[in-house]
């Protein structure tokens, strides 16, 4: 999944380093598709409902915290 990315609202997201969420199938059922943060762990939910924890994600090429990552979600 590293190299992974997506642009929202003229910012681009690249996911650095990854990995599939234990309880993959059960840790995000009623998230939508897409980055967000529980329990201040970022977490991108697949179109397929699984879920990835995202251990770094970069920000227009910096490191993003979740916590900040959060307060971009609230303001997008």
């Amino acid at each position: 999944y590293p190299g992974a990315f997506t642009e929202v609202a003229g910012n681009t997201y690249v996911i650095a380093k990854a990995r599939l969420a234990p309880d993959s199938n059960t840790v995000a059922p009623n998230l939508p598709q897409g980055l967000s943060v529980v329990d201040n762990i970022i977490l991108g939910v697949c179109g397929d409902g699984r879920a990835l924890h995202i251990i770094e994600l970069l920000l227009n090429g910096k490191m993003i915290s979740a916590r900040a990552l959060q307060r971009q979600l609230v303001t997008q």
